[in-house]
């Protein structure tokens, strides 16, 4: 399968709402460490606390996920050539990193988000909503980083696997196109089937680890999987 599926899909809504529960339960337990502190006695704290192991001890359930995500990804990525296990291990590690960083990034919008709500007299409720409105964590936001991420970890398995063919061979770029897609997507679909040189010279080897850019639900594959999508925008898309 491509890297856009209903149980990608399915996955990456579930997990979203693992991880808003971790920053709510995050901003509960710094609230709670305020208790009767001043401002300033709070923010001194919130200095010299190390939010993110915070966060990290809450998220341990949100990494187990992830890695049920990573083998999820690999088992709807199609198939064309043996990858060893050490390396399978190796692209996924990389992206579990990348993953940990992503949330190490949050630990620190939290710790602003608190500092900020006390400063201002917000409650816990408008703490989370600014962290999700201002600081872009509203789940279809935090949807479209987990999709991105897994997209990115099957495409790099997929060039893995092309990297190991002989240069004769062909690749399709598939995915839907529809009023979603990208003109840069559009225009790889369109180029029909291609040798790995060939995509090079055309300036679109980005294409085949990002795709189209953030949450794209396009990848190349090998030509004799066939396009299991298709073009739905009609004769004036």
């Amino acid at each position: 399968m491509p890297v856009s599926s209903e149980n990608i899909d399915s996955f990456t809504k579930k997990l979203s709402k693992k991880i808003g529960d971790v920053q709510a339960e995050t901003i509960k337990a710094l609230l709670l460490l305020k208790g009767e502190k001043t401002s300033t006695e709070f923010i001194a704290l919130m200095d010299s606390l190390n939010v993110k192991q915070i966060v990290n001890s809450k998220a341990q359930n949100v990494f187990r996920l992830y890695d049920d995500g990573l083998a999820l990804t690999l088992k709807e990525t199609i198939s064309f050539s043996q990858i060893s296990g050490v390396t399978l291990e190796a692209l996924a590690q990389m992206e579990r990193l990348r993953f940990y960083e992503e949330i190490g990034t949050m630990a620190m919008d939290l710790k602003k988000v608190v500092i900020e709500g006390v400063m201002l007299g917000h409650d816990r409720a408008t703490m989370i909503e600014r962290l999700r409105k201002v600081y872009r964590y509203e789940d279809y936001q935090l949807e479209a980083v987990l999709n991105t991420g897994l997209s990115a970890y099957s495409r790099t398995v997929t060039k893995m696997m092309m990297d190991s063919l002989p240069d004769t061979q062909k690749y399709i770029y598939v995915g839907p196109i529809d009023d979603r897609t990208r003109s840069a997507c559009v225009k790889y679909w369109g180029g029909g089937a291609k040798t790995l040189s060939e995509i090079k010279n055309e300036g679109w080897e980005e294409s085949l680890i990002v795709g189209g850019g953030i949450n794209c639900r396009h990848q190349w594959t090998i030509e004799e999987a066939g396009t299991p999508f298709y073009d739905v925008r009609g004769e004036d898309g």
